[in-house]
């Protein structure tokens, strides 16, 4: 098959088989509810899921695709992947998915994975990246990444990857398959924003009313496109205040300890 220009411009290369089912293997937490792929190219990675591994709920987990190759689209959509996007790193939320894999241009690696670890809330990350990106940390992105791996993940390094048959587009580069755990940090959302959260408890009518703006905003006239993407936003914001809400109202009870109507008669009086 014949390069294109654009494949070649945008570092296009489809990831083989292999390597692919190898790194859907490297996630840990094997319930998939939500998958975000932020260069899908033609789909060969996210084509790389087993079907043997459990659901959520018993569905199979939604995978949304970004690519900024539009004539790759058509592809995507016929292997029933939701394209989402062009540009990921124009996103500005991916707090919804629990697992983010890639096989970013590798000149633009060490900024995909940060991306994906800013925008992420809860989950895991796989990325296929060039191995020099790890191990010449010359820049402070590529510092970064080093640090998040050592603290939140693994890295392995294979050669060949892209030199065996099953290759589309052939390069001799080594990459390295890295792997980070996202998790969020409940007390440090709650309690370490309580001062805050006290002030604007004692906010005025008129602040409080323009909280509302982003969810009456579904009201206004407005795309298609435009309603389901605020609406969407509204429900990730209403879903994570109400863990927020339970964890919080968890935290300060085991603060108070026991209370008065918990204690046996006899202790109270």
């Amino acid at each position: 098959m014949e390069e294109n220009d654009s494949d070649v411009d945008l570092q296009f290369y489809p990831t083989p088989k292999k390597l692919a089912q190898r790194a859907w293997s490297k996630f840990k937490n094997r319930t998939f509810v939500r998958v975000i792929e932020p260069s899908a190219g033609e789909g060969a990675l996210v084509a790389g899921f087993n079907d043997d591994d459990r659901y959520y709920h018993g569905r199979r987990p939604e995978i949304d695709c970004c690519e900024i190759d539009l004539t790759k689209h058509a592809a995507l959509r016929e292997q029933n992947f939701n394209v989402v996007g062009l540009d990921f790193m124009q996103m500005s939320d991916a707090a919804q998915y629990t697992h983010c894999i890639m096989n970013p241009p590798f000149r633009e690696g060490v900024q995909h994975v940060l991306k994906a670890w800013s925008l992420m809330w809860d989950g895991e990350i796989v990325a296929i990246i060039n191995a020099e990106t790890v191990r010449n940390q010359f820049s402070k992105e590529r510092q970064m990444l080093g640090s998040l791996i050592e603290q939140y993940g693994e890295v392995e390094f294979i050669e060949d990857a892209f030199a065996g048959s099953d290759a589309r587009r052939k390069t001799p580069v080594e990459i390295a398959l890295v792997y980070l755990r996202k998790e969020a940090d409940y007390k440090l959302d709650i309690v370490g924003n309580l001062l805050e959260e006290l002030r604007r408890d004692g906010a005025g009518g008129e602040s409080l009313a323009a909280g509302y703006q982003e969810q009456q905003a579904v009201a206004l006239p407005a795309s298609a496109i435009e309603n389901a993407v605020i609406a969407f936003n509204a429900a990730v914001q209403s879903m994570r205040e109400e863990v927020f809400a339970g964890a919080k109202a968890e935290y300060y009870a085991s603060l108070l300890g026991d209370t008065m109507i918990s204690l046996p008669k006899s202790v109270a009086r």
